[in-house]
């Protein structure tokens, strides 16, 4: 493991180096700033090193629950209606709520709200960076264009941007997301396919920004010196949410490896579903990054990646990049990942093919096989550990994004003016 204090004054200074030529940024976004869920957590990856006098967080719970020290945080008011959030009038509702929002905008030219002008006013923005879910990306658009700053959208996950809309209405959504991508000076897409997707939907080109570690995350160099002792009864670990069917299908493949005398763990902050029964996996519940990768490192002797294969996610997971993959790499542990055929993870895997051993089939007892095989061949597992840290290295270094996000979000002004 690298040495910590070393490594955070280099990322201290590296990012002090370019401070000065930093635009003061507001982020406003329905998608919160903290350390702790998927896109929450690489947004704040991205933020944390912004320096705090030049940047103002506005997000639903960021007075209580954004980290971030010294930054100016401001919260919307409470939706006193949140509960329909969560019944049969839910799009309904969040159509109800987006159409009166947009009425709003235009009658008042883009004015934000009464609650958030007195700290807008105070803090004085250069430059508006949004987040391509829910519908807060409206309102930063229009007070971007109202006050003639440069807009910045990041996307994470594909038609977020759209999914409160009732079925009728959903091509409306996308079509008023595409006039905001294309207006924005960066758009900041989370994998290649995604960039080539939203460059066919939406006649414009953006720009990959991979997620990343954070500035302090834990990674190891090597893999562990017993990574490839075993040749049977290999521990298997997936870290990660576990969404709709997948609790049963991860037990399903549990059973399987536990039939060949192996062993699945999973690190999970999902519920299982009421009466289900984890016979065969273990589970446990989620840990922070570096505490999770210092456990990974340790413990397993394969980290399993999982991707949905149900029709439902099919076109998501064309354009999805696995978050996970950033902790899996810094733990320096081989990784097994299954996934269908066009998944995103596997048109990365195609340019780092020794990041991990890949399989395009879902059945349990085609998985537990590949675990077998990859048990009795511990030398390809040790080049797979090799592989994941150096895909890593290459690819999720946090000052390499770090330095990517700020190209794209300094020099605003004159991106803009060059679009005009």
């Amino acid at each position: 493991m690298r040495g910590k204090r070393t490594d955070v004054l280099l990322k201290m200074m590296s990012c002090l180096a370019v401070a000065p030529d930093l635009p003061r940024l507001l982020y406003w976004s329905d998608l919160p700033v903290t350390p702790g869920g998927a896109g929450a957590m690489l947004v704040h990856r991205l933020l944390e090193a912004w320096p705090a006098e030049k940047l103002m967080v506005v997000t639903p719970g960021a007075t209580e629950n954004c980290p971030l020290p010294g930054v100016r945080k401001v919260s919307p008011p409470p939706n006193r209606r949140s509960r329909l959030y969560h019944s049969r009038f839910a799009l309904p509702y969040m159509t109800w709520r987006v159409l009166r929002n947009m009425a709003r905008l235009r009658l008042t030219r883009g004015r934000p709200p009464e609650w958030l002008r007195p700290e807008l006013e105070l803090f004085a923005p250069e430059a508006v960076l949004t987040v391509g879910i829910a519908g807060t990306w409206m309102n930063a658009d229009a007070y971007a264009r109202r006050e003639g700053l440069p807009l910045h959208v990041i996307i994470h996950d594909d038609h977020h941007y759209a999914f409160f809309w009732i079925k009728p209405l959903r091509k409306f959504g996308e079509n008023l997301f595409g006039k905001t991508y294309r207006r924005a000076v960066s758009r900041l897409c989370v994998s290649e396919p995604m960039r080539q997707a939203y460059c066919r939907r939406f006649g414009v080109d953006g720009e990959v920004l991979l997620p990343s570690r954070g500035r302090e995350s834990v990674s190891f160099d090597a893999p562990r010196s017993s990574i490839a002792d075993r040749m049977e009864g290999l521990t298997v670990i997936y870290a990660g949410s576990v969404y709709g069917n997948n609790f049963r299908t991860l037990e399903d493949v549990a059973a399987a490896l536990a039939e060949r005398g192996h062993k699945l763990v999973v690190y999970t902050p999902s519920q299982p579903p009421i009466g289900f029964q984890a016979r065969h996996m273990e589970i446990r519940a989620p840990l922070p990054s570096a505490e999770l990768v210092k456990n990974l490192h340790a413990e397993a002797d394969l980290l399993l990646l999982w991707t949905d294969f149900s029709e439902d996610n099919r076109e998501i997971t064309k354009t999805l990049f696995p978050s996970k993959l950033v902790d899996y790499t810094a733990a320096a542990v081989p990784v097994l990942v299954v996934a269908p055929p066009d998944a995103c993870i596997v048109d990365y895997l195609s340019k780092r093919p020794q990041a991990g051993e890949l399989s395009t089939d879902p059945l349990p007892k085609s998985v537990a096989m590949r675990v077998d095989e990859l048990a009795r061949d511990p030398q390809r597992r040790r080049q797979l550990a090799e592989g994941a840290v150096a895909a890593g290295k290459e690819d999720f270094d946090y000052e390499k994004a770090f330095g990517r996000f700020c190209a794209a979000l300094s020099g605003s002004k004159e991106n803009q003016d060059n679009q005009r």
